[in-house]
């Protein structure tokens, strides 16, 4: 190969180690945005990145001058120059980066009155974007001046991106996003390393020496990690549940550890009282319960209770459902902090089927409550995959299945619901859930009251459309809904209900004051 086309060996590393660090960077804000503020803001990342890397280019296009060496020509010394600037600028501006994000007050709900949170939102996104705009530097400098071998440039540009996101997955798993973070600053600076132009023996052993002690740093994480008591690193908004919850006094995190998919905190202390739709004519103490905090929102249920003396259980609306099936197999669905497991196993269900969509759950109740562990219960079984996975796995019929209310109500009037999706709610998903209904086998869903009526009616639209593509064309006769004081309740039962059973429904809810709205049947009362 002709000398003129070769370029240095220590290059390609320094585009592999850039691209890397970049894409490590990229997937490890997506989790960062998402805990500090709300999923939505995941999506930034990628526009992030676009401008950072397009604005390199335009740099290194009206700049010409930063590629030549002391010739005037493209060469080593000016790529060298540029080599420098990337790997410590992409470090320093994601320090810098890290700092501002978390000392801005930037808060998105907020944006729509207070005109300074456009500042503070342009300001974010800048700095977010300075780390992707030094790694474009040090890539494009070398593609410019590669000469006949870019697409060996290139490769080493795909293999290190490649390598950055894997490494940032599991790092995100060991060491949390704090320590992903950190990683991706010091593979960024290891950039220096393959510039030829570093000769300097004191030059390279004070990089080493930061690259040494940004790992130690990174495993220091990872021990936090491992042992549960992990730091947050990140300033989350304050109209999220976790920092809502620490303001109580006495408030206390029993366990707190990342994952490459989510973080889990959980407190106690903190006043968390989670029954959704349980009768007001429940008159005895509530049971304790800790909070389960996902991403820093909020807080789920873990109830320190065992089931057999689970009293309120009884008077939540879905036990219905479990008295109509009592000994049956149930299913239930995104069982999360265990709340709806409970209810089955008090409601006298046989085997228990619980799917949980996030595995850290296990280890989060195991370690803070480790007696009232109702994932340890012997009726229960564990399935630890996506509940639409499951939906589309061959696994068996069930007389109950339950899809429990997890989330938080959101007023849908001021756009706080449009905040957040949930694949378990299509016509799909109640497609599925009906088709592993055993024969006379009920599905029992609750959602959240809104007003002007919105989600209930979805809900109800959804289980309609769901039993028809089905081919049963009655609806109506499959169908029994009922609710409390913040809460919609539906039974579903393809094929239709008996007379005992809408009579047994009849007594549940007058006598846990819950209204009937709909069972086939029913009669307008005028008063």
């Amino acid at each position: 190969m002709d000398k003129s086309k070769q370029i240095s060996t220590g290059l390609y590393y320094s585009v592999a180690a850039l691209a890397g660090a970049a894409l490590m960077l990229e997937s490890t804000l997506t989790r960062l945005l998402a805990v500090a503020q709300y999923y939505h803001f995941a999506f930034l990342v990628v526009s992030l990145a676009l401008l950072g890397f397009g604005a390199s280019g335009s740099f290194l296009a009206v700049f010409p001058g930063w590629l030549r060496g002391g010739n005037g020509t493209p060469g080593k010394a000016g790529v060298s120059r540029i080599i420098h600037l990337s790997g410590a600028g992409f470090a320093a501006s994601l320090a810098a980066a890290y700092l501002v994000v978390n000392w801005l007050p930037f808060d998105s709900y907020s944006i729509t009155w207070d005109r300074s949170q456009v500042a503070y939102f342009a300001l974010y996104y800048l700095v977010l974007t300075l780390p992707f705009l030094f790694a474009g530097l040090g890539i494009g400098a070398v593609l410019s001046t590669s000469r006949g071998v870019s697409n060996q440039v290139y490769a080493a540009n795909l293999l290190g991106s490649a390598g950055g996101i894997l490494f940032g997955l599991a790092l995100m798993q060991i060491s949390g996003v704090p320590g992903a973070l950190l990683a991706s600053a010091v593979v960024g600076l290891s950039a220096l390393l393959g510039s030829p132009g570093l000769a300097s023996r004191i030059t390279r052993t004070g990089i080493w020496l930061i690259l040494i002690a940004g790992m130690l740093g990174v495993v220091l994480l990872a021990f936090t990690n491992l042992y549960s008591v992990s730091p947050v690193g990140i300033t989350i908004s304050p109209y999220k549940g976790l920092p809502y919850a620490l303001r109580v006094p006495g408030a206390e995190k029993l366990f707190a550890r990342w994952s490459a998919t989510s973080r889990i905190d959980v407190i106690s202390g903190a006043s968390t009282h989670v029954m959704p739709g349980l009768s007001y004519t429940f008159k005895e103490q509530l049971p304790e319960q800790l909070g389960m905090a996902f991403d820093g929102d909020a807080l789920r249920p873990i109830t320190l209770v065992q089931p057999d003396q689970f009293e309120a259980a009884s008077y939540l609306p879905e036990a219905a459902a479990f008295a109509l099936h009592r000994g049956g197999n149930v299913l239930v669905l995104d069982s999360g902090s265990g709340l709806g497991v409970a209810q089955a196993i008090a409601g006298d269900a046989g085997q228990v089927q619980a799917v949980l969509d996030n595995p850290l759950i296990l280890s989060a109740i195991l370690d803070s409550a480790p007696v009232e562990d109702i994932y340890s219960h012997p009726d229960v079984q564990i399935t630890a995959q996506p509940t639409r996975v499951y939906l589309e796995t061959d696994s068996g019929e069930f007389e109950v299945i339950f899809l429990p209310l997890n989330e938080p109500y959101r007023p849908v009037a001021n756009g706080a619901y449009s905040l957040s999706e949930e694949f378990n709610l299509t016509v799909e998903a109640f497609t599925a859930m009906i088709q592993k209904l055993s024969p006379g086998g009920t599905l029992v869903v609750t959602r959240w009251l809104q007003t002007p009526p919105s989600e209930e009616l979805r809900m109800l639209a959804t289980i309609i459309a769901a039993l028809e593509r089905l081919n049963f064309n009655q609806p109506g006769e499959d169908i029994i809904a009922y609710r409390g004081i913040q809460t919609m309740t539906y039974l579903v039962q393809p094929g239709g209900w008996t007379e005992e059973q809408i009579d047994l429904l009849r007594d549940f809810t007058a006598n846990r004051r819950f209204d009937l709205v709909w069972a086939p049947g029913i009669k307008t009362v005028h008063s």
